[in-house]
């Protein structure tokens, strides 16, 4: 899916060379995020109300399934949404359609 024909330089390291060596195989990234989606969406399907109250223990202290799908999915998408939308802009084009 991925590959890249130069070793990650150090820091302070040439990072533009290393970026440009970087090929993807866009057909093959694109069936493993579909099969990705589908794993998470049937996932999602499962859950009972009461899958979504079972407590865990995460980085920033103990939270309900619930709450840690809202905090660590649909937060973290947000907020790159807005991170891109920020620098579409920066670059001279339409970031968010509003």
């Amino acid at each position: 899916m991925l590959t890249v024909s130069a070793p990650e330089p150090g820091h302070g390291g040439d990072y533009l060379a290393y970026m440009q060596a970087i090929r993807v195989d866009i057909a093959a990234l694109h069936a493993y995020a579909k099969a990705v989606a589908e794993a998470i969406q049937a996932w999602l399907a499962s859950l009972a109300p009461d899958d979504l109250e079972r407590e865990l223990e995460t980085p920033i202290g103990k939270l309900n399934v619930g709450q840690m799908l809202e905090t660590f999915v649909i937060w973290h998408i947000n907020a790159h949404c807005g991170e891109i939308a920020a620098l579409k802009g920066c670059l001279g084009v339409k970031g968010y359609p509003f």
